[in-house]
């Protein structure tokens, strides 16, 4: 059996990185008004557990969507900026959309 917190995959990635549920997180869906092509940016109040891994010692990485807005967000919100050592991949919503074209 799996658990996701949310049908859709921005509110989900929002939940495991602040340990909290979609309830209670400022993400609710995929897109907003908040990033660049309507990525919501995650809050610079809050810690992700990726943070606090690092500072026990962990080396981290993100390959994949970030999906929340890159540098070009409000505030923003890039994932070397949220404790990830290394990051290849998308960091927009957009950008994984159309990482293979039709």
């Amino acid at each position: 059996k799996a658990y996701a917190s949310s049908s859709v995959c921005g509110p989900s990635r929002s939940s495991i990185l602040l340990g909290r549920h979609t309830g209670r997180s400022l993400i609710r869906g995929n897109t907003g008004k908040m990033g660049k092509y309507g990525d919501f940016a995650l809050p610079n109040d809050r810690s992700t557990f990726v943070e606090i891994l690092r500072k026990a010692g962990y080396y981290t990485a993100l390959i994949g969507k970030w999906g929340f807005g890159g540098h070009s967000a409000i505030p923003p919100s890039h994932p070397l900026d949220k404790g990830f050592d290394k990051f290849f991949g998308q960091l927009t919503h957009e950008d994984s959309h159309i990482f293979f074209p039709d």
